[in-house]
C-alpha cells in the first residue's frame, strides 16, 4: 500500500511539474549587433502569457559593462505611471510595472514589455541576463517565467541598428 501511495505521489508530482512548465510565461531578451561607440536598443519580449500579466519586477544585468553598458529602460506595453525604474547603473537596471488596465490578457503573445538602451562601448560580446524577481499573472498567482537570455555583439562590421 505504501508503495502504491509513493508511486501515485511521484506521478502527481511529475504531472504537476509538466503542467507548470507548459503554463509558464516565456520571456526573451533580443539579440542585437551594434557598432563600437554607438547606441542601440534591446527589446524585452513577453513571448507567451498563458495566464496574462498583473505585475512584474525585473533586473537586467550585462556580463561586461566594458563592452555593453546599460543606459536606460522604458516601458512599452505598460508605460507612463504604470512603469517605474527603481535602480540604474551601467551594470544593472531594476524596473517594474503594473497592468491595472488589463492590457495584457491570458493567451497574449509577442508583446514588447520594455525597451533597453545600451551603449556599445568596444568590440566584443556581452550577455544580457533578465531575472524576474516577481511575475504575477491575472489570477494573482506569482509564477516563475522561463527566460531566454540575450546578447549584444559589438563590432566594426555590425550593421546599423534598425
Amino acid at each position: 500500500m505504501r508503495l502504491i501511495l509513493s508511486l501515485a505521489a511521484a506521478a502527481a508530482l511529475a504531472l504537476g511539474w509538466t503542467a507548470r512548465a507548459q503554463d509558464a510565461p516565456l520571456l526573451a531578451v533580443a539579440e542585437v549587433r551594434a557598432s563600437a561607440g554607438g547606441q542601440t536598443t534591446v527589446d524585452l519580449v513577453l513571448v507567451e502569457a498563458p495566464e496574462g500579466l498583473q505585475q512584474y519586477s525585473f533586473s537586467l544585468t550585462t556580463s561586461d559593462a566594458n563592452v555593453v553598458a546599460l543606459v536606460d529602460v522604458a516601458g512599452v506595453e505598460l508605460s507612463g505611471p504604470f512603469f517605474q525604474v527603481s535602480g540604474r547603473s551601467a551594470e544593472r537596471l531594476d524596473f517594474r510595472a503594473l497592468d491595472l488596465e488589463d492590457v495584457i490578457k491570458p493567451g497574449d503573445q509577442d508583446l514588447v514589455l520594455a525597451r533597453v538602451t545600451v551603449n556599445a562601448v568596444r568590440d566584443g560580446t556581452a550577455t544580457l541576463t533578465l531575472t524576474a524577481t516577481a511575475f504575477v499573472d491575472d489570477r494573482g498567482v506569482k509564477v516563475e517565467p522561463e527566460v531566454q537570455q540575450g546578447r549584444v555583439t559589438v563590432g566594426q562590421a555590425a550593421p546599423p541598428p534598425t
